[in-house]
């Protein structure tokens, strides 16, 4: 770390230090099952309608509750980012991709029985939305409860190019071999 920069190797393009980490609390590093959690810059970057937002059960009891709870969080950007077509367009496929996972859950649902399901749930979120002059990122959850001691939760850090709108891959982050990388980030874990 040099001064307010910080390389990690010195073919990568130096990064200040408030776009690599924006707080350290334990708080913000563990703080993943909040979803739409963001960072409060980014707030004027959304949609002012609110984000994407879907929400559906599987069914509906005798006493009128309702069971098989599936939902779906996504953020909307506005015009005040130029790409913002190209990134709603991003969300949507999300979107779709969720609404493939619904139908697994429900027809999941369907095959046991009730007694089986009755607490089960499904739900896709966003949090740590942060955007930044060059990038926006965030991470994409996917979690539930399907029985068992407690619900699950998978994470998936996504990072887009904020002047295209499309989402980029570890390969355009780096200037060397995907090899070379992978060996780097697998080193720095440890």
């Amino acid at each position: 770390m040099e001064g307010e920069t910080f390389t990690v190797f010195e073919d990568m393009e130096p990064l200040k230090a408030e776009a690599l980490v924006l707080d350290t609390s334990l708080l913000y590093e563990t703080n993943f099952c909040y979803p739409e959690r963001k960072d409060k810059n980014a707030e004027q970057y959304l949609d002012a309608d609110g984000g994407l937002h879907y929400e559906e059960a599987y069914g509906i009891r005798d006493d009128g509750s309702v069971y098989g709870n599936f939902s779906v969080t996504l953020p909307k950007f506005n015009t005040k980012i130029g790409s913002y077509e190209q990134l709603n367009q991003q969300m949507e496929k999300l979107m779709e991709l969720a609404h493939e996972d619904k139908d697994s859950f429900f027809q999941e649902i369907g095959e046991l029985e009730q007694d089986e399901w009755i607490s089960w749930w499904r739900k896709h979120e966003y949090s740590h939305l942060y955007i930044g002059e060059s990038y926006i990122s965030m991470y994409y959850a996917r979690k539930g409860y399907e029985g068992g001691m407690r619900d699950w939760r998978n994470s998936m850090p996504l990072i887009f190019d904020r002047e295209t709108g499309l989402m980029l891959h570890m390969d355009d982050l780096f200037t060397v071999e995907k090899s070379v990388y992978m060996k780097r980030l697998t080193i720095m874990c440890w």
